[in-house]
């Protein structure tokens, strides 16, 4: 797992990016995830809400929006982003499973991973990575999941 010093260095480097070239969501989404990942929850949701202004369709955007409320404890805020998730005409479900991690909804995620499974979501290859993660990792479905998809 990584260490706070590697999430430190992530967001140093991600900052220096913004630097060079600040409308680059995706280096918002990769700090916001970083930020998360280090406990500095407030700041990843900042990051996360800067990644949604810069780029409001994308699904890997709108994940940060979702994750950080959830693990901060803000449920209807990260439901209301799955809600507007769905309606979409299509969402990887790597995506939505994620924030249903976040959430502590352990039957939706696993339900979200199938999909994500199915249609080869990319997503999955993250799962074993992410902190809140932890408290999956003792139903056995995780396990197959990982292993599943190559990781494991």
């Amino acid at each position: 797992m990584l260490d706070q010093l590697s999430f430190d260095a992530s967001i140093a480097s991600g900052r220096k990016t913004l630097e060079l070239e600040p409308s680059h969501f995706l280096t918002y989404v990769y700090i916001s995830w970083a930020y998360r990942q280090a406990g500095a929850l407030s700041e990843a949701l900042d990051t996360a809400e800067s990644a949604v202004r810069l780029a409001p369709n994308s699904p890997l955007a709108s994940s940060c929006l979702g994750t950080a409320p959830a693990v901060m404890g803000r449920r209807d805020e990260a439901r209301r982003v799955i809600d507007q998730l769905e309606r979409r005409a299509y969402v990887p479900s790597g995506i939505v499973a994620s924030i249903h991690a976040a959430l502590g909804n352990h039957e939706d995620f696993f339900q979200w991973t199938e999909r994500a499974s199915r249609e080869r979501s990319a997503q999955l290859v993250f799962t074993n990575l992410r902190r809140y993660d932890l408290a999956l990792r003792a139903d056995p479905r995780f396990t197959a999941l990982l292993e599943q998809v190559g990781i494991g």
